[in-house]
């Protein structure tokens, strides 16, 4: 720019000096007027170049946020496709469950239409004879049970003497309105657990565990646990601790019913909804609870006996711990049966505290003082029959039927080795995988019933016997595991319930 202005300058100079003007005098001011002119094109190309700068940067702004955006676009497709992954795998699981209820009616139907058909040929018969009548009224109710299995039925005796009982034949038929606590997840939730003090409870918690990690971080995002080793006064102040942290629902295995009623009351008024599991408290003051009716679990197990001795014979009986629901409870269902079979004559009644050493001196005992006169055996565990089984086995006698076998590999394999009568009921620990369904239904605002049965949403959960027992029996299952078992065989190795040999072997046959 400076080199192009050079030559009007000479130029001028040369004009000047034909015209006789010194060139002295005409060069400063053409100097000056064409350096002004200079300067100001470069101030006009700096602020142009700063201005180029400024936009530059700009954009590169600009193309780093869209760059951003983009990738977090890309993350939120990514997980909304994993979320649609998700939500039609429980879809799937809803529809199966769908049809199987459906089937389920049908079935109900079909048996409606047999007792339909059965009670027509009652009424052509009465017609007939009287004699006939009576006949068929006994045959259409034996039919009428085996059909279709009615909820028991209570004399009002029973529920004035058992609070228990009372409150579950009444809490099973009342919902609970749950849109107080519904909340958008991912969701916390706390599980104050009884403790791996057993087997049972061991296997509990692992379940608890594995279906969490199956629904989820979006569904579960924390699962708080407390284990209480199985004492009531270590699990209140865990309880405590567990609600200061803030959790959306309290999943909670009372050790202890008065104990754990205060923590039950102050979760409910801090707004934490309470789900009990496999036990109960004295208060009212809860959403619901998962188990089963224990009362009439006593109460079946003693009559499968009853009729397994044809109404008359001498029983030994043999409880749980006492004062712990599970035992007390069966152990009133049980009595209410021999009360209403005089046949039936209890020869002895003693605590065996769900220990096979413990229940297999009792036994001997018994052996020594009864020896053959025992005609059957009311089991309130399968730890105990398998003390009773092995107190048998010494003593070189035959065993008499056992009314107290549960979904338990040691018991189930002494019987498939020995091939005596049993009845068995269960109480299993998988029971954590329906509370935290319960949880769950909580927490979107679903109503739920205030006592939900297990055996009624478990597979696998109901009872069975000898008879029956080749479809719950698992020989490469260690003797301590308590079905059903829903973990897969790889956690069942990692646990030592099963070793990788017998995994691969059940992997191989199925």
């Amino acid at each position: 720019m400076v080199r192009a202005r050079l030559l009007p300058l000479a130029l001028l100079t040369a004009v000047a000096v034909c015209i006789g003007v010194p060139a002295a005098a005409a060069e400063p001011a053409v100097i000056s007027a064409d350096l002004s002119g200079v300067v100001v094109e470069g101030a006009a190309a700096r602020a142009a170049q700063q201005a180029y700068d400024d936009t530059a940067a700009r954009l590169a702004t600009a193309t780093a946020t869209r760059v951003a955006a983009e990738t977090e676009l890309a993350d939120l497709a990514a997980r909304d496709v994993a979320l649609t992954a998700r939500i039609a795998e429980r879809t799937d699981a809803r529809k199966e469950a769908s049809l199987r209820l459906v089937d389920a009616i049908r079935v109900d139907e079909a048996n409606n239409d047999v007792l339909w058909v059965m009670t027509m040929w009652m009424r052509i018969t009465v017609a007939l004879s009287g004699v006939a009548l009576l006949l068929s009224l006994v045959s259409v109710s034996v039919l009428a049970q085996d059909a279709t299995e009615e909820a028991p039925v209570y004399t009002e005796e029973e529920l004035a003497n058992n609070p228990y009982l009372a409150s579950v034949v009444q809490r099973g038929s009342e919902m609970y309105d749950t849109s107080a606590f519904a909340k958008e997840g991912p969701y916390r939730i706390a599980l104050a657990a009884q403790g791996p003090t057993n087997s049972w409870a061991t296997l509990f918690d692992e379940h608890a565990r594995w279906y969490v990690e199956q629904l989820g971080p979006e569904v579960v995002s924390e699962l708080l646990y407390a284990d209480a080793n199985g004492n009531a006064d270590i699990q209140v102040p865990q309880v405590e601790d567990l609600l200061a942290q803030e959790p959306d629902a309290l999943i909670l295995v009372p050790m202890g019913r008065a104990a754990l009623s205060a923590p039950v009351e102050r979760a409910m008024a801090q707004g934490v909804p309470v789900v009990l599991c496999a036990s109960g408290v004295e208060t009212d003051n809860f959403v619901t609870e998962v188990g089963t009716n224990l009362y009439d679990m006593g109460g079946r197990q003693a009559q499968w006996l009853v009729d397994q001795l044809g109404g008359e014979g001498q029983i030994v009986q043999m409880d749980g711990i006492a004062g712990v629901d599970t035992a007390e409870i069966a152990k009133a269902g049980a009595e209410a049966v021999w009360a209403a079979n005089p046949g039936i004559e209890v020869l002895a009644a003693q605590y065996g505290n769900w220990s096979i050493p413990e229940a297999k001196a009792v036994m001997e005992q018994w052996i020594a003082q009864y020896g053959e006169e025992i005609d059957g055996i009311w089991s309130n565990g399968a730890q105990m029959s398998q003390g009773i089984v092995s107190a048998y086995q010494d003593a070189g006698l035959p065993i008499p039927p056992i009314a107290g076998g549960e979904y338990a590999q040691g018991f189930m394999r002494l019987a498939a080795e020995e091939g005596f009568p049993f009845n068995a009921v269960q109480y299993p620990n998988a029971m954590v995988i329906t509370c935290i369904d319960a949880a769950l239904q909580i927490l979107r605002g679903e109503p739920v019933p205030r006592f939900i049965d297990f055996r009624d949403v478990l597979e696998n959960s109901g009872d069975f016997t000898n008879e029956t027992m080749d479809a719950f029996y698992n020989p490469n299952w260690s003797d301590d595991v308590f079905g059903p078992i829903f973990l897969p065989d790889e956690r069942m190795v990692e646990l030592g319930y099963m070793t990788a040999g017998e995994a691969e072997a059940t992997e191989a046959a199925s």
